[in-house]
């Protein structure tokens, strides 16, 4: 029964993945997400409350996939929590910005509503194993502000790259800015920072990362 209710919720992403990437957000309807599945709407919505879950869920499952690839490929990444993020995220966003109905799905959502809150439950699992690692003393208010500062900073920086506002500038150019802000919040060694950034983006050219799909 789990095995046949994961089949129809993958069935139900596959068709908003394709509907968004031909249409966008607000163009593509519940209606048609069913219809492309072959599931009464009541069934999409069993599984997925509102369509902004369905782009959380694809959100978390992008993440996800990026992890299992890092794991894959260079399992070692994987014991500092800094620069797995630091990696996922540059895979992330090369993917997003380097695919133009990925990065007009990404902008209208970001356009819509903070992206912090579809990616809610992979944040607050990065970010709390962040404190767990360097034993950061923070309590979890502040935490909370703190992860808003970050992607506050995030929001803003997208809603302008995405829209040609740093004209030339590589994709990697603003990542390695945003991942850098977090880490120096905590007050982590610059040096070390900057030495995880160079290393994220070297690995980041040895992994392959092609068969991974953000939408279609």
């Amino acid at each position: 029964m789990y095995q046949k209710g994961e089949l129809k919720r993958e069935s139900i992403l596959d068709s908003a993945k394709r509907l968004f990437f031909q249409k966008g957000f607000e163009a593509a309807t519940i209606k048609e997400i069913a219809e492309g599945c072959g599931s009464p709407v009541g069934l999409v919505h069993y599984y997925f409350k509102k369509k902004q879950d369905i782009v959380a869920a694809i959100y978390m499952d992008f993440h996800n996939s990026i992890d299992m690839l890092i794991y894959r490929q260079v399992p070692g990444v994987m014991e500092d929590i800094f620069l797995t993020h630091a990696l996922n995220n540059r895979i992330y966003y090369q993917i997003i910005a380097g695919v133009p109905q990925n990065a007009a799905l990404y902008l209208e959502m970001m356009k819509n509503d903070s992206n912090a809150r579809l990616v809610a439950k992979y944040a607050s699992m990065i970010y709390h194993t962040y404190i767990q690692q360097y034993r950061i003393n923070w309590t979890e208010e502040e935490l909370r502000a703190y992860v808003s500062f970050n992607f506050g900073a995030r929001r803003e920086f997208f809603l302008d790259y995405l829209t040609g506002a740093y004209g030339e500038m590589d994709i990697q150019e603003g990542v390695t800015m945003l991942l850098g802000l977090f880490p120096r919040l905590m007050k982590l060694d610059h040096a070390y920072v900057d030495g995880v950034l160079r290393h994220s983006l070297e690995l980041l050219h040895q992994v392959d990362y092609h068969e991974l799909k953000f939408l279609v």
